[in-house]
């Protein structure tokens, strides 16, 4: 909340530390989140090893999972620099990042299909 006041403050006075100020704030509630972000990372590691046999599937949706959030963290500090077009291009190229992550496992699935109809 105090970094939302003295980035309004910054506003009207100078954009260029606003814009500072809102990149390095949001830099340190991330590093905030971490020790939450590494509980969650051994809960899902506790998971993977219970999933005997699918640690493949597993290890694509920790990927995903760890894409999205970088793609998102980063689209959204370029909207708070004052970049939305750069941040929708992120988001676009994650997206893409996806795509090439799960394609081994939609063509597996697919062929799996296929033997099934035939």
């Amino acid at each position: 909340m105090a970094i939302a006041i003295m980035a309004v403050a910054l506003h009207r006075q100078d954009g260029t530390w606003r814009t500072l100020l809102v990149l390095a704030g949001g830099t340190v509630l991330v590093l905030l989140f971490l020790p939450a972000i590494e509980q969650v990372l051994a809960l899902l590691r506790t998971l993977g090893a219970l999933s005997e046999g699918n640690g493949a599937i597993f290890t694509i949706l920790l990927r995903v999972l760890g894409i999205s959030y970088l793609v998102e963290f980063a689209a959204q500090a370029c909207e708070d620099a004052g970049e939305k077009g750069i941040g929708s291009k992120i988001v676009l190229g994650g997206k893409l990042a996806i795509v090439v992550v799960i394609a081994p496992t939609l063509v597996g699935l697919v062929e799996q299909v296929m033997g099934l109809m035939t």
